[in-house]
């Protein structure tokens, strides 16, 4: 999970069974509210006093494969990275038919 400001992005990280990689990340919605300067609100803005102005940005995912660690790479932040760099160098798991 990444914080910027008040939005959080929630990154989620699979391997495919052809050995690519799927990044799925959301994105929480955000909004703001601005005094007639353009500086921030504050409490103003949460009970609506004075002028006033709001925006917003919505909540959103994306979907995105990739072929290869390295094109991974400047996809998702540096610790999943590692983690997933990790993961690609332990052995392959076996399923048995019994």
């Amino acid at each position: 999970m990444d914080t910027r400001a008040k939005r959080v992005e929630a990154y989620h990280l699979y391997r495919g069974r052809t050995g690519k990689f799927v990044v799925h990340v959301e994105r929480s919605p955000d909004w703001w509210a601005v005094d007639a300067e353009g500086k921030p609100a504050g409490w103003r803005g949460w009970v609506g006093v004075g002028d006033v102005r709001y925006g917003s940005v919505p909540k959103e995912s994306t979907l995105e494969v990739v072929d290869t660690l390295e094109q991974l790479r400047d996809k998702v932040p540096l610790e999943l990275f590692e983690m997933a760099e990790r993961a690609a160098r332990q052995p392959a798991v076996e399923d048995l038919d019994i």
